[in-house]
């Protein structure tokens, strides 16, 4: 039975370490190390090998993912009903999350980018809620911002709820993770 493979999105980075656009990352970074797993460099990503699941962060920045996804799926052989991304997502409140089996990118060009690479969007999506949207010109620096202080137990919050999320997909099933996480 194929692995799954779960792609944190977020920007590589120091810079870009805790900010609301690296929400997926950063959940895919703590299933790793709860899980005891190393990440090591491989072309375009950072890789770490598990028993159910292969965790990869892109090194490439967030509008280019699929340059990391595709390869890997391909060598691995991975089916796109293996594949999990984590997304940060602003039309969804701080502290919510959303799992979806598959869909459009809704305007987040890291989703757009591996949808554009693999050809296909049917692959499922943990979004992990950044919202309330400020639009226009100024979405692009309100996700590459750090949570203002009376937020961060709600961004946190919602990290983790993705985790858990991700967990009940990978131990039970994606129909039980909907039914639990997209309840709340």
């Amino acid at each position: 039975m194929p692995q799954f493979l779960v792609v944190g999105l977020g920007n590589p980075g120091k810079g870009y370490e805790g900010t609301l656009h690296n929400a997926g990352r950063e959940v895919a970074i703590e299933y790793a190390k709860k899980c005891g797993l190393d990440f090591k460099e491989r072309a375009n990503a950072l890789v770490a090998n598990g028993d159910d699941a292969i965790v990869v962060l892109p090194n490439t920045f967030m509008n280019n993912s699929g340059i990391a996804v595709w390869p890997i799926m391909n060598r691995k052989a991975i089916p796109l009903e293996k594949l999990i991304v984590l997304v940060d997502d602003t039309y969804i409140e701080m502290g919510k999350i959303r799992i979806k089996p598959n869909g459009s990118c809704g305007g987040h060009n890291g989703l757009l980018s591996i949808e554009e690479s693999l050809g296909n969007r049917d692959w499922t999506r943990i979004r992990i809620g950044v919202g309330p949207d400020p639009g226009g010109t100024f979405r692009s620096d309100y996700v590459l911002s750090r949570p203002r202080p009376e937020v961060i137990p709600l961004f946190a919050q919602g990290k983790e709820l993705a985790r858990f999320a991700l967990e009940t997909i990978l131990d039970k099933s994606l129909e039980e993770a909907m039914t639990i996480f997209n309840a709340r």
